[in-house]
């Protein structure tokens, strides 16, 4: 538009902080290159500007060999803000630019000032909450450091634990969760009444900036917070009950180019979240434990990876109580790190399962324990094997996937068993009953392809018609039951009391430290 206003080969808008934004016809050659000391230099000037022939002003025509013309309109945001210049320039010298020219070049001026202060906006703003964004806090903290603050209090709160808030979304949509965060920010601003400065800075987290040196030490303030949020939310007619948690912090004018307040922000906000308070102080022990357990996901990528000998299996004998005769072994995952030493299974396995790595630790498990149980085979040794099965592996081909490691070491599936872990229960009920009747229906296939006994098998059917509280744990003595909670067999510690305890409510099979330890490696 201000281009065949004005009569133009170009028009170019040159911002304060250098760069530039051009507008050329297809059919007109560009001196991009050649101009940008001329327009930087009516970037910076307040005033309009107009040079009728540049190579008549002593411009240099090696820098600019077809350009003649040049003029300018300063760009003032509503806010008194000078952001730059609207450019035009022409191959032909003029004496001057006519009224009308001057007012499309000075209209043009005016739109983009408008232009760029709605950029700016929106650029800072959440458009849901129309709260600054996670941009705007952290130059806000910049101007608060430049302006020679040498410590910045700030809080993040968290609204609900992230698989919570997205449960929210999957099932009743974006509409009903942006309602539920508008609410959340209208209860934090009630509690602060814009004393601070209040920004969303995620999908279910706000940050705040205090305007004082010190952290809000009221604990009744603190408890008010999380008390308001706790309270019921009425998103489109339905109460909803959160789970908030608020992580405070203080930021030294040093940290913040070196360290990301907004990550310890979240460490301190998870932990309160897990609190009964609701709040908490950021915790630098807190936030070494949630980087050290990223660090051993990296390195447990790397043992599963390289196959360096990192991991071994340990087999825990399971013992006929009529025979004392061991008839199977459960196959345990061992992990000795080079420098760390042992990590407990409750720490990798829980890693493993919250990355994608489950499926290669379980796949590593087959194939070593697979290997094993062909050489006691091949030595003449009539024994069973059972693997722990996570939740993750439920829904991951998992019978094809042992069908394929047993082929390979010349191995039936009759002897293996498949223990689902509670978690599996629980958190996968729907997809683990399924599988177990799928097996169940397949006749060729014997019911210990699914972790489950023959004589086992109303449990499960009691499980595929609903009826999920008659699956339990019998515990005995400190004695756990069997993770497929099936009545049979017992493992862990014990005395040896425990056993006739056992035998006489009418358990076959008992496994646990009373019996042997865990045995680890090929030669056992």
């Amino acid at each position: 538009m201000v281009a065949s206003s004005v009569h133009a080969n170009s028009v170019v808008l040159a911002l304060a902080d250098g760069s530039a934004f051009w507008y050329i016809p297809a059919d007109v050659p560009g001196e991009r290159e050649q101009l940008h000391p001329l327009l930087m230099e009516a970037a910076r000037r307040h005033l309009p500007h107009v040079i009728g022939d540049l190579w008549s002003a002593g411009i240099s025509a090696d820098r600019c060999r077809t350009v003649r013309f040049f003029a300018s309109e300063p760009i003032i945001t509503l806010t008194g803000t000078h952001a730059g210049a609207l450019c035009v320039l022409d191959e032909q010298p003029r004496p001057r630019l006519e009224q009308a020219e001057v007012d499309a070049l000075r209209d043009g001026a005016a739109v983009l000032a408008q232009s760029l202060v709605l950029r700016d906006y929106l650029g800072r703003t959440d458009p849901v909450t129309q709260l600054p964004n996670r941009d705007a806090f952290f130059q806000d903290l910049r101007e608060r450091f430049d302006a020679g603050m040498q410590r910045v209090q700030v809080a993040a709160i968290e609204v609900a634990p992230v698989q919570r808030f997205n449960a929210f979304v999957r099932a009743m949509g974006h509409l009903y969760s942006d309602t539920l965060m508008r609410q959340a920010a209208a209860r934090i601003c009630a509690w602060h009444r814009h004393e601070h400065h209040l920004y969303q800075v995620g999908p279910s987290r706000f940050a705040m900036v205090f305007n004082d040196d010190a952290l809000p030490g009221d604990v009744q303030a603190c408890d008010q917070l999380v008390a308001s949020l706790r309270e019921p939310i009425d998103c489109q007619s339905i109460p909803l009950t959160l789970q908030p948690g608020v992580g405070l912090l203080q930021v030294d004018a040093g940290e913040l180019a070196s360290a990301d307040p907004l990550r310890r922000l979240m460490s301190a906000s998870y932990m309160a979240m897990l609190s009964p308070r609701g709040w908490a102080y950021y915790s630098p022990d807190d936030d070494d434990q949630h980087r050290q357990s990223f660090f051993l996901v990296t390195e447990l990528s790397t043992a599963l990876r390289d196959h360096n000998h990192e991991f071994e299996l340990h087999y825990q004998p399971r013992i006929d109580l009529e025979t004392g005769r061991c008839v199977s072994v459960e196959a345990l995952a061992r992990w000795r790190h080079p420098t760390l030493g042992y990590i407990p299974p409750s720490q990798f396995v829980a890693l493993a399962e919250q990355s994608a790595l489950m499926r290669m630790l379980t796949d590593w498990v087959f194939e070593e324990g697979c290997a094993q149980l062909a050489r006691w085979r091949g030595a003449g040794r009539d024994i069973g094997l059972s693997f722990n099965v996570s939740s993750n592996d439920i829904v991951n081909i998992l019978i094809e996937r042992l069908e394929t490691i047993t082929r390979r070491h010349g191995l039936e599936l009759d002897g293996l068993e498949l223990e689902f872990t509670e978690t599996s229960l629980m958190q996968q009920c729907g997809a683990t009953h399924e599988r177990l009747r799928h097996r169940l229906q397949q006749p060729e296939l014997p019911a210990a392809d699914a972790g489950v006994d023959a004589e086992d098998r109303p449990v499960v059917r009691a499980l595929d018609h609903g009826q999920s509280g008659r699956c339990h744990h019998r515990q005995f003595g400190g004695t756990h039951g069997t993770p497929t909670g099936v009545p049979g067999g017992g493992r862990g510690r014990g005395k040896r009391s425990d056993l006739q305890h056992r035998a006489r409510h009418g358990l076959r099979r008992s496994a646990g430290l009373l019996h042997r330890p865990p045995d680890a490696g090929r030669g056992t």
